[in-house]
Formats: structure tokens, sequence, C-alpha cells
């Protein structure tokens, strides 16, 4: 009788073994009525609420996270007419200052808002009251 040698007899039993299963940190399980009712009285309750605190925690700091992302990203810059535009739904018919007018426009310098108010008093959209930093706006 012909028998294989040895080491082709571990190769073969090798091959026939099953394979290893997958390893997993946590696994993921549907969890029906009858098996909660049975964890709380199994006090394994406490535990389910581990884990939900847990997901709880992580979710929270993902949206802290796409927050900072979306605070920090570039803003598109407005043009003049739109700062202008946005700063009459703003004021209305009320008086404003250089300042105000900065403070709407958190990136704009004094000598930007200067400028922009100027421009847009010599073309008659907006009243000048007052000389240098004492003037006031007003949309006509």
């Amino acid at each position: 009788m012909d028998r294989a040698p040895k080491h082709d007899q571990k190769e073969n039993k090798a091959a026939r073994q099953k394979p290893p299963k997958a390893f997993f940190l946590f696994e993921v399980k549907r969890v029906t009525r009858p098996a909660r009712t049975n964890a709380v009285k199994k006090n394994t309750a406490p535990l389910m609420l581990a884990g939900l605190a847990f997901v709880e925690f992580s979710l929270k700091l993902l949206v802290e996270g796409v927050d900072a992302l979306l605070a920090a990203a570039p803003r598109r810059r407005l043009t003049v007419t739109e700062r202008l535009e946005r700063a009459r739904e703003e004021f209305g018919e009320r008086w404003l200052t250089r300042n105000d007018y900065m403070k709407l426009f958190a990136g704009i310098s004094g000598p930007t808002a200067s400028r922009e108010l100027a421009e847009a008093s010599g073309s008659r959209s907006i009243l000048r009251k007052g000389e240098l930093n004492r003037a006031k706006y007003r949309f006509a």
C-alpha cells in the first residue's frame, strides 16, 4: 500500500482544516424585545447603556470635528455691491458708521470700509452726514 510522505500528509491536513474566523472588536446583533427583557433580567442592561453612551460620545466628537472643519473652511469674498446690499438689508433707514459697517463685515479693513462708503455716497445710493471719522451714512 502506497502512503504519501509525511510532509504531504501535513499539507493535506492543513488544507482540510476550517479557515480561521475573522476577528472583530465587537459584534453587532439585532436585539429583539425578548432579548432586551432578558438582558434586563440578567443585569446586563448597564452594559447596553454603556455601549449607547459610547456611541453618543463618538457622535458628539464627530459633530464637533465637522463644525470645526466648516468653520475653518475659506469663505467666498463678497463684492462691494454685495456688501452694500447686505448692509442695506441690515440697517434699512437707520444711520450707520464706518465701525458699524466693519462689524457687519469682519474681514474688511478701515480704509476699505471708508472707500466703499465714500464711493456709495458719491453715487448717491447712500447719504452722508458729517466728515472724516465722524461721518454717518444712511441708505437712500
